[in-house]
């Protein structure tokens, strides 16, 4: 194995943001007919249906918010789909947004965001929601790559470093090998394509940074009394929930947890 031999390791180290109406339907009265039960099936099935569309077509007419979300986040037309059923079968907008937008930022599954959903419609908070979520799922760490393997990648490959980190985090999330990652992204041609056949909630060309200058960093840190550590991490989830890194600095200084946070705002991001 290669983290047993004594060769140069290179570890990649970044900081990263790593966002009824109620029908009626005539039947037959007699309805122990076969005749009779079949025209009902096909009724309460076209029924179901048209409200179905009618949801959908609710949830998405007249509103840009529908389609901000779709561009700010790059969902792909197979993940739309998706979206667009969970719209159907009564799923409220706010919330297939928040899930779907807190599974984008952890790299999570799609088949997790419907979970989230039905926790959410039982009545659970976003707060315990994302506790658990986070809880039930391990921290990412970047590995540790041989050198010759990095150069590889970098070189051979024509990979950037970017590429390399998304490969590792997709890695993570999968459970499949880096080199099998790498080899789908170059078929591929780009990540979008891989997070699809993956089933990950991403769409990266290159990773998020957040830039702070040392004099905010020294303003904030006077101000709140929080760590250079606490504000980085308050400005990444400024960026998260699109508020003012002020706001979600101050929230941190008040003892609220990240979760929390998320919480407070997300809601505020995808407001009706």
């Amino acid at each position: 194995m290669w983290h047993r031999q004594k060769r140069t390791k290179v570890i990649l180290i970044v900081i990263l943001v790593l966002v009824i109406g109620q029908t009626s339907v005539l039947a037959y009265s007699q309805m122990d007919h076969p005749f009779g039960r079949l025209f009902s099936s096909r009724a309460n099935t076209t029924s179901e249906q048209s409200n179905k569309d009618s949801r959908l077509a609710e949830a998405k007419t007249g509103d840009s918010g529908y389609d901000s979300f779709l561009t700010n986040l790059s969902v792909q037309k197979e993940f739309k789909n998706e979206i667009d059923r969970l719209l159907a079968v009564g799923y409220p907008k706010q919330d297939i947004f928040i899930a779907y937008d807190f599974l984008f930022q952890n790299y999570g599954l799609m088949n997790e965001l419907e979970d989230l959903l039905q926790q959410k419609k039982a009545g659970k908070g976003w707060g315990q929601l994302f506790d658990a979520y986070l809880k039930s799922h391990p921290d990412f760490i970047p590995r540790s790559f041989d050198s010759q393997e990095l150069e590889g990648y970098l070189e051979k490959d024509r990979l950037t470093s970017d590429d390399v980190m998304i490969a590792d985090r997709i890695s993570f999330v999968t459970q499949k090998p880096v080199k099998d990652i790498v080899e789908r992204r170059l078929e591929a041609g780009n990540w979008s394509q891989v997070c699809v056949d993956e089933n990950v909630i991403q769409n990266p060309v290159k990773l998020p940074r957040v830039q702070i200058t040392t004099e905010q960093l020294d303003q904030f840190m006077k101000s709140s009394k929080l760590s250079e550590a606490e504000i980085t991490k308050a400005f990444v989830l400024a960026r998260k929930v699109a508020q003012p890194s002020e706001s979600v600095v101050k929230l941190m200084g008040q003892g609220l947890s990240e979760t929390a946070i998320l919480a407070k705002l997300y809601p505020m991001k995808y407001q009706d």
